[in-house]
């Protein structure tokens, strides 16, 4: 009887520190970004300044201002890269309009966020169409 009570005790320890693990390597996102201009995350505009991106849960991203605390909480789909592996925040522009498009980690592993095909509510940007990446710099532990 205290033999298979051990054996569940270590066995409950093991699946904690193995969920903690892998909890730690799934977090692939944790970066500050300094955007320059107003953008939009799907309905949501943002204004310019620094955020900090991250991976709260699978296909969830945060980002967060880091002058007034506001979290804007978004889904987006997974994409795989091998060309890049510098972390980067692109944005599309359309109309002089900018929306966040793609989210990219350091192991070219990264989001495809959803763009409103004729947005009505984007943010206005300084530059003309087309794409624009912004690096993202690591978040110190």
């Amino acid at each position: 009887m205290k033999r298979n009570a051990a054996r569940a005790s270590l066995m409950i320890v093991v699946l904690l520190f193995t969920a903690a693990s892998f909890a730690q390597q799934h977090q692939t996102l944790n970066f500050k970004v300094d955007v320059p201009f107003e953008f939009s995350v799907g309905k949501t505009t943002l204004p310019a300044g620094e955020y900090r991106v991250s991976e709260i849960a699978n296909h969830t991203l945060a980002l967060r201002n880091n002058s007034n605390w506001e979290t804007t909480i978004f889904m987006a789909g997974p994409a795989i890269s091998l060309a890049g592996l510098t972390p980067t925040l692109k944005f599309e522009f359309q109309d002089g309009q900018a929306a966040l498009s793609e989210v990219w980690s350091t192991r070219g592993i990264g989001y495809e966020v959803s763009v409103p095909k004729r947005p009505v509510t984007l943010a206005q940007s300084p530059t003309g169409a087309g794409v624009q990446a912004i690096a993202l710099s690591p978040v110190g532990k």
